[in-house]
């Protein structure tokens, strides 16, 4: 599938409702989108879009764009620095990981 991308990383305050909108490098209308941001690959997702009770969705909005979405419930507790990745995946069973970087979040100054 597709090469690696560089990481584009972001900033928010804890309890900030976020989205994020990647562009990739090949067409993703039709595959199956998944999201997860954790401290380090060994540690549990803090926000996924998989198993029981997602924190997230994941969605292709365009032939060539990706969309995740995040409440501000799902945020609330996090601070620190959290990598995450997005994969895409076809139906015959192939994974790309079209996006990934770092989150971090922040108390809020107000």
């Amino acid at each position: 599938m597709a090469e690696r991308q560089p990481p584009q990383s972001f900033s928010f305050a804890s309890g900030e409702s976020i989205e994020l909108v990647f562009a990739v490098d090949q067409v993703i209308t039709g595959m199956t989108p998944r999201f997860a941001a954790k401290r380090n690959a060994a540690a549990t997702a803090v926000l996924t879009t998989e198993g029981v009770g997602p924190t997230a969705t994941a969605t292709v909005t365009g032939t060539q764009e990706c969309t995740v979405l995040v409440t501000d419930d799902n945020t609330e507790s996090l601070v620190g620095t959290y990598r995450y990745a997005v994969e895409v995946e076809d139906g015959s069973g192939d994974k790309s990981e079209v996006a990934w970087g770092y989150l971090t979040f922040s108390k809020s100054m107000v």
